[in-house]
């Protein structure tokens, strides 16, 4: 009983969560608007958090991004913002 219980512990700490991220946060300062911060920061934030694979839609890209970035809500500048970095850069992450 005790070497099942071992076995299993093995097996559970040999697999990594598919959800853990492969890249580093980028070091991006919050600013005060989204006019601010430049497309190419925008598509590292959002390839970040596109290296957990974890399948989202667009609106819950843009909520996480959001989030990351600091603001508290989302306005229509915010989301014209996230959805051109979005359509952009979706399924082509940024060589370095």
């Amino acid at each position: 009983e005790q070497q099942a219980e071992s076995s299993l512990v093995q097996t559970d700490d040999a697999t990594a969560p598919p959800h853990q991220r492969t890249r580093p946060r980028p070091n991006i300062e919050q600013r005060k608007s989204i006019e601010d911060y430049t497309d190419r920061e925008l598509r590292e934030l959002l390839h970040w958090i596109m290296s957990d694979t974890l399948l989202r839609t667009d609106d819950e890209l843009k909520g996480e991004m959001t989030r990351e970035l600091g603001f508290k809500r989302r306005g229509s500048r915010i989301d014209a913002a996230l959805s051109r970095v979005i359509r952009g850069g979706r399924g082509r992450p940024s060589g370095g």
